[in-house]
């Protein structure tokens, strides 16, 4: 299955007609990451998310001063919302722990 990231810098609400679909977390500066599964979960408190290749969800965060993270291996993918509180909480080795990712690039935009 091939993935595209797409990366939009518009404000959320001129980009909402675009947006129906995508999985966004409730973000809070936390290092919560959830499993998505149905589509239908509890993203409250939450600032990253993934999912199996085998699914097919559109999958995304909002960032302002923050950084947002792709991962991905040939199993899973996902997104997380990287600001100084998640980062200090471990939010991306939580992330590269998930994924049992052992090997990763960073790509900065």
């Amino acid at each position: 299955m091939n993935h595209t990231i797409k990366i939009f810098y518009l404000p959320l609400q001129e980009n909402k007609k675009f947006l129906d679909g995508v999985i966004l977390p409730v973000q809070t500066h936390s290092n919560n990451i959830v499993e998505i599964k149905t589509g239908n979960e509890d993203l409250q408190n939450c600032d990253g998310v993934f999912t199996f290749n085998k699914n097919d969800f559109s999958l995304g965060i909002q960032t302002a001063d923050c950084a947002a993270i792709c991962f991905y291996d040939n199993k899973k993918y996902g997104i997380i919302h990287a600001g100084w509180r998640g980062l200090v909480n471990g939010i991306i080795e939580k992330c590269l722990n998930i994924l049992q990712i052992r090997k990763f690039l960073f790509l900065l935009f």
